[in-house]
């Protein structure tokens, strides 16, 4: 399990004050990473943009509940590989955490430039 100082570490390299979050939709918009991703959600209609704000939210929500107790989520966690462990606590999910994070920005644009 993380500690205090990590989780706190964690946080700041994962929260919307990050470039690749503040630059997702204009990396996409260009052609770059999540470019399929803007082109499949720009026509949708903004009752779908919104739900899926809400359920990458609690994606997010849900992949920082596996870094902070792993047990609960990983059926004997505790008996898997070190590495594996330190894989899914520090490169797996924190990855997730930054790709949602993209992905969320993308969609808030799309709804706040009305695309």
């Amino acid at each position: 399990m993380m500690g205090n100082e990590n989780q706190e570490g964690l946080d700041k390299k994962l929260s919307g004050k990050n470039k690749a979050k503040e630059n997702a939709y204009e990396t996409a918009k260009a052609g770059g990473k999540h470019y399929g991703f803007l082109q499949n959600y720009q026509e949708r209609p903004i009752e779908e943009l919104q739900r899926g704000v809400s359920s990458i939210k609690k994606q997010i929500a849900d992949h920082y509940a596996k870094i902070k107790n792993p047990q609960e989520h990983i059926k004997n966690f505790e008996h898997l590989d070190q590495r594996r462990q330190k894989y899914l606590l520090e490169s797996k999910w924190s990855s997730d955490i930054k790709r949602l994070n993209e992905q969320l920005e993308i969609l808030e644009m799309i709804i706040l430039l009305g695309l």
